[in-house]
């Protein structure tokens, strides 16, 4: 827990004078792959993402502000995405120059549900995806992160109600990322 705290206040210092980031959270601080934990590595994976792509601050907060469409409630995939979009809502100073496309964006925001739910899980894919290259991390602790994310996967889904749609875009997205 101080850890998390720690690394809270470091990265708010660090979004609040820059959104470039041409390292990792992770290896400013020299954490220990062995140490991170599968729901750290998903919101740092997330918010790192969301910060190296300037993901638009507007659409970060109409994802928050509608949840219930994006997220599982009580799945423990989807509670670090969300904490990092509603962290990002809050704290980005991102220019209207996203590395977005336009039309990932707009089916983000106007889309039908199947379709906001495969671009959400495209998004969390690259993210996690890259986390793993940024961090270098090796075999032994890639292949517990991801046993960690399977099983919140599984405890996820069994919490995904009727109308939510086919699948979880954050399980599917973090479990599914190389």
């Amino acid at each position: 827990m101080k850890k998390y705290i720690i690394l809270s206040c470091i990265f708010f210092v660090l979004l609040m004078f820059s959104c470039k980031t041409s390292q990792s959270i992770y290896e400013k601080q020299k954490i220990s792959n062995s140490e991170l934990e599968s729901s750290d590595f998903l919101y740092w994976a997330v918010l790192d993402g969301l910060i190296k792509d300037k993901f638009p601050k507007d659409v970060a907060q109409y994802i928050v502000d509608n949840e219930r469409d994006y997220f599982v409630p009580k799945c423990p995939i989807c509670r670090p995405v969300t904490r990092a979009f509603l962290y990002y809502a809050k704290k980005s100073t991102a220019s209207k120059k996203t590395h977005i496309g336009d039309h990932t964006i707009d089916i983000l925001k106007n889309g039908e549900q199947e379709k906001k739910h495969t671009a959400l899980k495209n998004l969390i894919d690259a993210y996690v995806s890259q986390e793993y290259i940024t961090l270098k991390m090796d075999d032994r602790n890639k292949k517990r992160i991801q046993n960690d994310l399977e099983s919140g996967r599984k405890q996820g889904m069994s919490g995904m109600g009727n109308g939510f749609g086919t699948f979880c875009p954050s399980c599917d997205g973090a479990c599914e990322a190389n």
